[in-house]
C-alpha cells in the first residue's frame, strides 16, 4: 500500500493538566490506520477517545511521539503546513457540525476545496453533487439556521468529503441528533465508505454504530487495550 494511504502513530503521549494533577491520556501508543479501514473508538467518557482522534487527525500535537503520512512526521511542520495536510488528506465530522452559519449549504461544503485552491466553478459542482449525494439537493441556498439538526449533520459530512479525502474522522457524529437521523448519518458514513474507499476512524458511544464497524479500538488507560472484529460487518 502507499505511504500517502496510511497513518502511522509511534509512540505518542500526552498529558494534561485536571485538577492541578499532570493526567496522562496517551501513553506512548503506537498506532496504524490505513485506507479502507472502518474503526470505531470506545470507551467511558473522558478517558482520551476524542485527544486520540484529534492527535490521529493532526488537529492537536501530543506532547512526545510522531504521526508518519507519506513517510515523513508530520509533527515536523509549522501549522501552515498541518493545516494544508488536513485540508487535502482529512475529513472532519464532529458531533456539532461546525457549518458557518452566514453562509448557506452550499457554500459551506465548497469552502474546504476553495481554501485548498480549486476554481470556483470545480468546487460548486463538487459541492453540488455531494450535497445531492446526501440528500440535501434541495435545499442548497439555504443558510445553516434554516436547515434542521439532521440536515446540518449530512452537510457537514459533505464538507467533510468535497476534497475526497482518504481519511474520515467523525467524532460522535451522531451524538446530537434523534434515533432517526442517527440512523440516516449511520447509513451514510458506510455507504460512502463502501462508495469511496476511504477510511473512517469514529469515535462514538452507540454501540449499534461501533457493530458497524471492522474493528473496534477499546482505549483504556492510554493505551489501546482492545482490537476486536465486530459482530456486524456492512
Amino acid at each position: 500500500m502507499d505511504r500517502s494511504e496510511v497513518l502511522e502513530l509511534s509512540e505518542v503521549s500526552k498529558t494534561f493538566m485536571g485538577g492541578g494533577e499532570p493526567v496522562s491520556v496517551l501513553k506512548e501508543l503506537t498506532w496504524t490506520v490505513r485506507r479502507g479501514d472502518t474503526i470505531a473508538i470506545v470507551g467511558p467518557s473522558g478517558i482520551g477517545k476524542s485527544t486520540l482522534l484529534h492527535v490521529l487527525g493532526a488537529l492537536d500535537r501530543p506532547d512526545r511521539g510522531r504521526l508518519l503520512f507519506g513517510g515523513r512526521n508530520l509533527f515536523d511542520l509549522d501549522d501552515a503546513g498541518l493545516a494544508r495536510i488536513r485540508n487535502r488528506h482529512m475529513g472532519f465530522v464532529f458531533q456539532f457540525h461546525h457549518l458557518l452559519p452566514e453562509f448557506t449549504a452550499l457554500e459551506n461544503v465548497m469552502m474546504p476545496a476553495r481554501i485548498a485552491g480549486m476554481g470556483i466553478r470545480e468546487a460548486r459542482e463538487r459541492a453540488k453533487a455531494l450535497l445531492d449525494r446526501v440528500g440535501l439537493s434541495h435545499r442548497l441556498g439555504h443558510r445553516v439556521p434554516q436547515l434542521s439538526g439532521g440536515e446540518q449533520q449530512r452537510a457537514a459530512l459533505a464538507r467533510a468529503l468535497v476534497m475526497e479525502p482518504p481519511f474520515l474522522f467523525a467524532d460522535e457524529p451522531t451524538g446530537n441528533l434523534d434515533i432517526e437521523n442517527s440512523h440516516n448519518v449511520h447509513d451514510l458514513l458506510l455507504e460512502i465508505h463502501a462508495e469511496r474507499g476511504c477510511a473512517l476512524v469514529v469515535v462514538t458511544h452507540n454501540m449499534d454504530l461501533a457493530r458497524m464497524m471492522q474493528r473496534q479500538v477499546t482505549l483504556m488507560h492510554g493505551r489501546i487495550a482492545e482490537v476486536c472484529p465486530s459482530s456486524l460487518h456492512i
